[in-house]
């Protein structure tokens, strides 16, 4: 597989246990419809669900502003100089991306929004489905949040949601992703398993 020969050499915080998994389930979801990623970041994951679409005769989604999340602005924990653009003043991860995907052989599987999710979602077609939805934006509790919102009704019947950076134990990274899967779960004991249009129906009866 194409992704696995350059994984090592791609930016990104995805690691190649995850990726095996995203790629395992992106294969199946691709069969029922359009993939779509919140969190491009330089496209790591992408080309891993991109493969994945192109081997089902599908596509992938993936929307990203590009100038990063609270948590790679200068000063923060996972700022890097090196993404840094001087001309515009700000963090700019696309350039990377770009080149990522013209040297990716099923470039034509990846279909980039450059712009905020919330309003890339109101441009979405209401009667449109996607087969999954994997949520790794910004972590910051009101995104994350935010990216749940605005996408979750768009997930088909048996369609799969996946949240990344999921830490129970706060040592280990950002409390947001965690948080948004706890409310997901809300007082069930398990949500693996049920269909998702179950658990989006109950999520709606939820608050924060």
């Amino acid at each position: 597989m194409n992704w696995i020969k350059n994984f090592n050499n791609h930016i990104g915080f995805l690691d190649f246990s995850e990726a095996e998994r995203l790629y395992e389930l992106a294969s199946d979801a691709a069969k029922k419809g359009p993939c779509l990623e919140i969190g491009t970041y330089c496209g790591k994951s992408s080309l891993v669900i991109a493969e994945a679409c192109a081997a089902n005769d599908s596509y992938l989604i993936t929307v990203d502003h590009h100038i990063g999340s609270e948590e790679h602005q200068p000063g923060e924990e996972y700022f890097d100089e090196n993404f840094y653009d001087e001309r515009l003043d700000k963090f700019n991860t696309y350039p990377v991306f770009r080149s990522y995907i013209e040297n990716f052989p099923n470039k034509e599987s990846i279909l980039p929004a450059v712009g905020d999710s919330k309003e890339v979602s109101k441009l979405w077609p209401k009667n449109y489905e996607i087969s999954l939805l994997f949520i790794d934006g910004s972590h910051s509790k009101k995104s994350a949040f935010a990216d749940f919102k605005a996408w979750s009704d768009f997930i088909c019947k048996d369609g799969y949601l996946l949240i990344h950076d999921v830490f129970p134990d706060s040592n280990d990274g950002g409390r947001p992703p965690y948080e948004l899967f706890e409310y997901v779960k809300g007082d069930k004991d398990s949500i693996m398993g049920l269909p998702i249009k179950e658990i989006i129906n109950y999520i709606k009866q939820l608050k924060i």
